[in-house]
């Protein structure tokens, strides 16, 4: 069987375990259960280098596991989150060869470990899961090509040369993938370009601020990713609101016990006394 992406480095993948109901030997023992993944070794060596079915970020990894081990079942392991709330798995890696940490960003392709025969296993390999907003999918059709993790982005928005008399917002986000939403916090409808943006609206959220830059498509702003640029008449307003907010109180009390409260805005001194 042949595939058109790959788990291994040298896509030589030969299937010793499919996904779905199966029974088999553990140890002497006839053991039945669900397979939420697929088992994998390299047709010729058997072992081989493990690497990223699809570009992605790590939220969990382990290299911990020296053998088998019922317990830590999964053996060492790596996650991979990636867009359209997909999830990529792979289990048992060999002691030591785990090469990636929890926030690293990898592309399809980069190696993350060597196939092993950690966890509870009955021989080296790597057990390959792809999941769907939380729930495990068949790997074999993905493998095969005819389904999709990463399907082509749709970019929204129009790029603008920066204009110091509108309000704009510069997007730097990694792999241009800073979503377009029908709302705040509501329906992804794709994602924008890296560049420069004309904003029309502004709404504080909980968690983000977001700005809109059409009809109906908005997206969050943060410093890691984004910086905003008001037009300049806004600009200078929004300065002198900081002027007038800028004020330091300072409390001192004399061996009279007459205090002072000095109230200063910008160069003014403003002195209240009482007792």
């Amino acid at each position: 069987m042949s595939f058109i992406k790959h788990v291994l480095k040298n896509s030589n993948e030969k299937i010793t375990s499919l996904y779905g109901n199966r029974t088999f030997m553990m140890r002497g023992k006839k053991v039945s259960d669900f397979h939420k993944g697929i088992d994998l070794i390299d047709a010729k060596n058997k072992s081989d280098y493990v690497i990223a079915f699809e570009d992605g970020v790590v939220i969990s990894s382990r290299d911990e596991v020296k053998g088998y081990d019922e317990k830590k079942s999964s053996g060492n392991y790596v996650y991979l989150n990636h867009d359209n709330n997909y999830q990529t798995r792979y289990f048992h890696m060999a002691y030591g060869t785990v090469m990636v940490k929890e926030g690293d960003v990898v592309k399809k392709g980069d190696i993350l470990g060597y196939t092993g025969a950690t966890g509870w296993v009955t021989g080296t390999h790597v057990h390959f899961e792809i999941k769907e907003n939380g729930v495990n999918q068949d790997p074999l059709p993905y493998l095969e090509g005819k389904k999709q993790i990463l399907k082509d982005k749709v970019y929204l928005g129009e790029l603008q040369v920066a204009n110091e008399n509108v309000n704009q917002i510069t997007i730097s986000a990694l792999n241009d993938s800073l979503r377009v939403r029908d709302n705040p916090n509501g329906n992804i409808l794709g994602y924008v370009k890296n560049g420069t943006y004309n904003f029309y609206d502004k709404v504080v959220g909980e968690d983000y601020e977001w700005y809109r830059i059409g009809d109906n498509m908005w997206i969050a702003y943060s410093s890691e990713w984004a910086s905003v640029n008001y037009k300049k008449e806004e600009a200078l307003e929004k300065e002198e609101e900081k002027k007038e907010t800028n004020y330091e109180l300072i409390y001192t009390c004399d061996e009279n016990d007459i205090y002072a409260i000095r109230l200063y805005k910008g160069e003014k001194l403003y002195i209240k006394r009482g007792k």
